[in-house]
């Protein structure tokens, strides 16, 4: 007996999320038309929206619906997709999915596709495949557990941009402070905590002010004078942007110079 075929169309049922977003299976009937659809087909991948973690990190997308415009998403640990393809409904740019188990990467591309999202990559592997990453993401998701994240957030501020938010998921609330303080050492600011049915999750920003003490520091290590005053401009250039009328805490437009700048300074770190 097929059980994960058993499961789909007697278990997973569709759901709705904040009455606006609904997560439903091909072969689902709704009872009226949702403002947000997202079709899935689970397969063997985690993320139907029944979990109190796929909830949480789905609210606070919906919270942030602003700052999703026109935004590059990372996606980790993604499952069916089904954060990734959420931000691409609320306005985003680029979706990358990461997760480490080569069907789930499968998997999320179908549903990409099955979503009508245009822009897409989606990866097997973890949190080692950022190396490689040469432009910044707006915004990061992490739904995948504690001790993965406390492991890797470095590695994901190393491609956040400046001022973008990171969601994390996965964990108890018992384990929450553990993960604020050290977020707090890479320069991450604690926006919000929600906990639904003993699951937590949070909402960080990535401070500038962060970023310019690093690159002050780096300097002393020995960083080209020229290197620095270009990485320099380009965290200045960026905040600039808080004076426009919708300002850098929706949006991260960085100019060519400023994106030059910080090729060349990750390329250093």
């Amino acid at each position: 007996q097929n059980w994960n075929e058993e499961w789909e169309k007697n278990y997973f049922k569709p759901i709705w999320i904040k009455d606006k977003v609904c997560v439903f299976a091909p072969f689902h009937t709704l009872d009226k038309e949702p403002e947000i659809p997202i079709i899935i087909e689970p397969k063997m991948s985690f993320g139907t929206g029944h979990h109190a973690t796929t909830q949480l990190v789905c609210e606070a997308i919906l919270h942030h619906a602003a700052d999703m415009q026109g935004a590059r998403i990372l996606d980790m640990g993604a499952g069916t997709g089904i954060l990734a393809i959420l931000a691409d409904k609320m306005g985003a740019s680029f979706v990358h999915a990461i997760d480490i188990e080569e069907w789930c990467a499968q998997n999320a591309e179908e549903n990409f596709k099955r979503n009508n999202v245009s822009h897409f990559q989606s990866d097997m592997g973890d949190a080692a495949l950022l190396k490689d990453i040469k432009e910044p993401f707006n915004h990061i998701f992490a739904n995948i557990q504690r001790n993965i994240l406390l492991q890797d957030m470095a590695a994901y501020t190393r491609v956040l941009a400046p001022g973008g938010l990171l969601f994390i998921s996965g964990f108890q609330p018992s384990d929450a402070a553990k993960l604020i303080d050290h977020a707090g050492t890479l320069g991450l600011q604690h926006l919000a905590s929600h906990e639904l049915n003993d699951w937590c999750a949070i909402s960080f920003k990535l401070s500038y002010f962060f970023l310019g003490r690093r690159w002050s520091n780096q300097v002393k290590e020995g960083w080209p004078r020229g290197l620095f005053m270009a990485s320099l401009c380009y965290g200045l250039a960026i905040k600039a942007r808080a004076g426009s009328p919708k300002g850098a805490r929706h949006h991260y437009y960085p100019t060519a110079r400023g994106m030059a700048a910080e090729r060349r300074y990750r390329n250093y770190i």
